[in-house]
């Protein structure tokens, strides 16, 4: 399964040369702390646009949807997102809460119809490491 992460274009340069590098615990978003992907190519591309202007770097990540099936996944509806993601702006909390699961799959707060996917935990960390990452 394809999922896509956008970002700047020297993130995108150094994931896709040693996806080693990924970590879950820098990235923030609506559901707190961790990596983030999504569905949606397009999304990606504009989301790292209206963040890093024009030098943007989309990432598209092949993973093994064997073992994407093992994690420990919690699925979020979308009133479900926009409630947390509401309480976490109030309290600060988009760059440092976690679920304590291994992945958060769930609809974006201001777009229903986008996923989102948001790995957590090291085992999740540890089924991006080693997936397929390409530079698009």
């Amino acid at each position: 399964m394809d999922l896509f992460h956008g970002t700047s274009q020297i993130v995108a340069d150094k994931l896709s040369r040693d996806p080693s590098l990924v970590t879950v615990d820098q990235g923030g978003g609506e559901l707190g702390r961790g990596f983030y992907a999504g569905d949606h190519l397009a999304l990606a591309a504009a989301w790292a646009r209206g963040r890093h202007g024009g030098t943007i770097g989309v990432l598209a990540i092949s993973i093994d949807p064997s073992a994407y099936i093992k994690l420990a996944i919690k699925t979020l509806s979308w009133h479900q997102v926009v409630s947390t993601w509401n309480q976490l702006k109030a309290h600060g909390q988009t760059r440092t809460y976690v679920f304590g699961w291994d992945l958060v799959h769930g609809p974006l707060a201001t777009m229903q119809h986008a996923t989102q996917h948001k790995f957590e935990s090291t085992a999740a960390e540890g089924l991006l490491r080693l997936s397929t990452w390409r530079k698009l």
